[in-house]
């Protein structure tokens, strides 16, 4: 019997179909973990819905289109971007900036100190009153970029649209506005020295939607009562020419409308107040400056000046301002600046971040093991084929051989009319002078060759027919209008 001849070894080889074939899947998964991680990093977060009033934040209640718009309220002047306290904006000198701005001197003025007493008890124009030794000594090493009359900007604030300074800020700040300058600030809330110095008092009127509930509460108390109302308060000015025929109306997180209960009426002149008779915006002298100061900081954000009659309102309530160079402050804002994607929360932390490279692995490992097919291919199916240009041909056609040029007329007013409601944000029910002059004013048009083109859509439309020429000159008319239009 013949021996059995032994076997033969077994051996790798790099170049067995077996290895081609995984590496092909290897690469796959390795291209689709890729993707993954980009989509991951690209997709968008939710909408935010917090007020952060920065002019970072393209969210509702960020500021970002205000400070696009800055250069067109002040042309001609330096807008400056300040992420410092305003001591250190000032004075150029830094005293701890992080952990001051965390001190909160809002709840009362119990522990003001004797020069804040004596100087709340004094004459608020007199700059002299405020200067004490130490503030002069120190407010001689400003910083050059506060060495002209300069305006100070404020929207918003570090806890949800107040305007909560430390002393040592509040007193600069009254003394940068003593020397001539001048302060805008909007916010619901304000620091109680801050207003103790300046003799005012802020009151909050609160909504409760769909509820009926109104609840007026000042600093000293306040009462509770029952009123229907709209979930919005109206705003406007009290000067007839920029008070608006129909009050502009703002959205915000909550229910609260703040406005100022006590002002002194020799110092501070009412701007605007709001739909309950409240005022809620006012100019105050002090020394030789001005302080502007606005208890509606949502009206300023990305959100409301969307929102075409309230962009008006913006533009009003900054045309009080003096043209000069701005600062607009940074510092004193909603929190810090985070990532807000969980991925980048995920990767900022290390426990989470090793945690999530390791379900990375483990899921390339069960993919590379786990990855045949456990059913049929799938056939393709064709998309069906795109048809718009033989269906804008078919109807053209249909149109050509109806032969109603009135009709065809009639809808290309209706849609050149639409354009410039939405475009142009005009009214379009009556073409009267008004009309005429703000659309001249905003396509850079002028009103005579608008009125030719009007009085030509007029008399169509009111014409039971419309002639093949004259339906071409409509269209040439409109057509000539976008080309000359901005």
């Amino acid at each position: 019997m013949p021996s059995p001849k032994p076997s033969r070894p077994i051996t790798f080889r790099p170049d067995e179909p077996m290895l081609k074939g995984q590496l092909k899947y290897i690469l796959v998964l390795l291209l689709a973990m890729v993707l993954l991680v980009v989509v991951q990093l690209s997709t968008p977060p939710p909408l935010d819905w917090s007020p952060s009033f920065s002019r970072e934040d393209k969210i509702p209640y960020g500021n970002f289109i205000l400070f696009a718009l800055l250069p067109d309220v002040f042309p001609r002047t330096a807008v400056s971007i300040v992420q410092d306290p305003i001591y250190t904006v000032l004075t150029g000198d830094t005293i701890d900036a992080e952990a001051r701005l965390n001190r909160n001197y809002a709840s009362g003025s119990d522990d003001a100190d004797d020069a804040y007493d004596d100087y709340r008890d004094a004459e608020p124009d007199s700059a002299a009153t405020f200067d004490s030794a130490s503030t002069r000594s120190l407010f001689r090493s400003k910083s050059a970029i506060t060495q002209r009359s300069t305006t100070y900007m404020f929207i918003g604030g570090n806890y949800v649209g107040s305007f909560l300074p430390d002393k040592l800020d509040v007193e600069y700040l009254l003394q940068f506005v003593s020397e001539g300058n001048t302060v805008f600030i909007a916010a619901q809330r304000f620091d109680a020295s801050f207003l103790d110095t300046l003799r005012l008092r802020v009151g909050n009127y609160y909504e409760v939607a769909n509820l009926g509930v109104k609840t007026d509460n000042a600093e000293t108390g306040g009462g509770l009562s029952l009123e229907s109302k709209l979930d919005s308060l109206g705003i406007n000015f009290i000067n007839p020419a920029l008070r608006a025929k129909s009050d502009y109306r703002t959205r915000r997180t909550d229910g609260s409308h703040a406005y100022f209960t006590r002002f002194d009426s020799l110092k501070a002149e009412a701007l605007g107040m709001n739909s309950k008779g409240y005022v809620n915006y006012l100019r105050l002298r002090f020394g030789k400056g001005f302080f502007y100061l606005n208890t509606v900081p949502y009206a300023f954000t990305n959100y409301n000046l969307m929102m075409a009659p309230n962009s008006e309102y913006v533009f009003k309530a900054l045309s009080y301002l003096p043209v000069q160079p701005v600062l607009w402050d940074e510092f004193y804002k909603v929190g810090r600046r985070e990532s807000r994607t969980p991925l980048r929360y995920i990767l900022s932390n290390e426990a989470l971040r090793w945690a999530y490279y390791l379900t990375i692995a483990s899921a390339l490992l069960f993919i590379t093991f786990e990855s045949k097919r456990r059913q049929r291919i799938i056939p393709v199916v064709a998309p069906p084929p795109n048809m718009a240009v033989e269906f804008v041909e078919t109807v053209g056609r249909l149109y050509y051989q109806n032969g109603d040029h009135k009709d065809l007329a009639t809808k290309k007013i209706t849609f050149f009319l639409d354009d410039l409601r939405s475009s142009y944000m005009v009214r379009t029910t009556a073409f009267d002078a008004e009309f005429y002059e703000t659309l001249a004013r905003k396509s850079g048009i002028a009103e005579s060759d608008l009125k030719t083109l009007f009085t030509f859509i007029t008399q169509q439309g009111m014409r039971s027919s419309v002639s093949e020429i004259d339906l071409k000159q409509l269209s040439a008319m409109i057509d000539n209008f976008y080309k000359k239009s901005n």
